[in-house]
């Protein structure tokens, strides 16, 4: 059974601030086409600068990430982010999927809140899957 009773005395509660989610509005795009990427927290003030950085998910299992692009000081509002964001891969080096003979790209957002010491480096977005292949045209 719960005792409770009434005190003159205050109390501070501390909620834990957190990235819920982080996710793409489509599944597949392609290059050139723009896209929205949708951030979602916890108890964080309105304006807290964060930053996005989009990645390039490795073709190896333990191989290295490639960085695609980052976005700074894009602002929350009400706990949430909605930024569009146009495909752009960079060209050069074959890598991803593309140095394994592929013609799509996958590409993850991580999200950071330095004021907060927030990422979720460890539960990054979902796969957004960039078809490169060259379009084919019927006759």
């Amino acid at each position: 059974m719960a005792y409770s009773r009434r005190t003159d005395r205050s109390y501070t509660i501390q909620l834990p601030s957190s990235i819920d989610r982080c996710f793409w509005s489509r599944d597949v795009a392609y290059p050139g086409e723009s896209v929205k990427i949708h951030v979602e927290a916890s108890y964080v003030r309105d304006g807290t600068p964060l930053i996005l950085t989009i990645l390039e998910k490795a073709v190896e299992e333990k191989g290295e990430d490639t960085q695609v692009a980052e976005i700074e000081n894009a602002g929350l509002s009400g706990n949430a982010l909605v930024l569009d964001y146009t495909i752009d891969l960079p060209e050069g080096p074959e890598t991803g999927s593309r140095a394994a003979g592929g013609e799509r790209r996958e590409l993850f957002v991580v999200v950071r809140i330095p004021d907060y010491g927030l990422d979720n480096r460890d539960d990054p977005s979902p796969l957004l899957v960039v078809d490169t292949s060259p379009f084919l045209f019927s006759e």
